[in-house]
């Protein structure tokens, strides 16, 4: 099962508690659809309950390493493009200002959309705790 807990965030409380079957049942349920431990998903629902961040899980986190990978590549690409406008070994063309365009709005798109996705995973968290509690 993967952890999702960071490597800064160290685990160093014990705490003990009592079930009932019903609620161990739903547990159990809960961890198994998200692919982790009843601890993980414990930590998970409490970090929802008590307006903390949710710490992403190892898929989120390979998502996210990706896209950042990406818009660093574009980044080198747009600072080589500009300093080659500044040393003049460039000249402003139409289809270099287009292309600029379409990197922002496509930069744009990807903030939007990793909003978005933190947005729906916390409100989805939220239900799903209402509808268990």
């Amino acid at each position: 099962m993967p952890k999702d807990v960071c490597d800064e965030e160290k685990l160093r409380v014990m705490v003990s508690l009592r079930l009932t079957q019903a609620e161990h049942a739903s547990l159990t349920a809960l961890a198994h659809e998200h692919q982790t431990s009843q601890s993980q998903m414990l930590r998970r629902l409490i970090r929802t309950a008590s307006g903390l961040p949710d710490v992403p899980d190892a898929q989120a986190i390979q998502t996210l390493k990706a896209s950042g990978e990406e818009l660093r590549r574009i980044g080198v690409n747009l600072n080589q493009a500009v300093r080659a406008l500044h040393e003049g070994r460039a000249h402003f063309q139409k289809e270099l200002s287009e292309g600029l365009l379409l990197v922002s709005r496509i930069v744009s798109g990807m903030q939007q959309t990793l909003k978005q996705s933190a947005r729906l995973a916390q409100q989805s968290a939220r239900q799903r705790l209402a509808r268990e509690g």
